[in-house]
């Protein structure tokens, strides 16, 4: 019932409807004003919609994570701490664990993990991802191995327990998700 009122009141229907009588009672002047006042809802409603979707894209670039490093001292030494997703520097190795919301453009180097990929397509997806060297993974920027920031880590598991490792790659705008954003609204700026 809700899908037929939606058709019913559709914009582009209730247009058809009152040109229609319009047109029938010979009123041109009240179908030219309908004309403009649904070609102006029409622009307005799209406006709202581009607004909400930079908003998301914009907030999904834009999150903090708590993450597990491991990073080289300057005496050589492999340490790992708890560090702010925004800290994240490109080479950084991190622990990738269930339900996490990864912050970066990752490469998985240990492990294997199933990963839901939700941005830029209405229905969210889940994938497997290999580490770097099995399964014919041959190159870090495979998509077989590769996490784009944004993704939600759905399981994790290596032979030894049950979280995988990976190496950071692009942070911030330089990932794949921000450079989506940066398009958008480039775009945004350029057309007229």
């Amino acid at each position: 019932l809700d899908r037929l009122k939606e058709q019913v009141f559709a914009p582009v229907a209730v247009f058809e409807i009152v040109a229609s009588l319009f047109i029938y009672i010979n009123s041109y002047s009240l179908f030219a004003f309908l004309l403009v006042a649904v070609l102006l809802f029409q622009i307005y409603t799209q406006f709202k919609e581009n607004v909400v979707h930079e908003k998301k894209l914009a907030a999904s670039v834009d999150f903090s994570e708590k993450i597990m490093v491991g990073r080289r001292t300057k005496d050589g030494v492999y340490k790992k701490k708890i560090v702010d997703s925004s800290e994240l520097v490109i080479g950084d190795q991190i622990e990738i664990t269930n339900n996490l919301l990864v912050p970066a453009d990752v490469a998985l180097t240990h492990g294997s993990c199933v990963v839901r990929e939700e941005f830029g397509v209405e229905d969210s997806k889940t994938k497997t991802k290999v580490a770097f060297g099995s399964m014919g993974v041959d190159s870090l920027a495979d998509e077989k191995a590769l996490i784009p920031a944004g993704s939600q880590i759905v399981y994790a598991i290596t032979h030894m327990s049950e979280s995988c490792f990976g190496v950071v790659l692009r942070t911030g705008f330089g990932t794949i998700r921000g450079q989506t954003l940066r398009a958008n609204l480039s775009e945004k700026v350029v057309r007229p």
